[in-house]
């Protein structure tokens, strides 16, 4: 969503989540989030 131009804010309403999560999630990369994605 954020690589097609959506904000940050736009991203967290729509999937309602706090806004600092999405930032938290947009800072990792694909493995990292990956690895999160298994660990939970």
């Amino acid at each position: 969503m954020h690589r097609e131009g959506l904000s940050v804010q736009h991203i967290s309403n729509y999937l309602m989540l706090n806004r600092r999560m999405v930032i938290k999630y947009l800072s990792m990369s694909e493995q990292e989030y990956e690895a999160f994605l298994i660990q939970h």
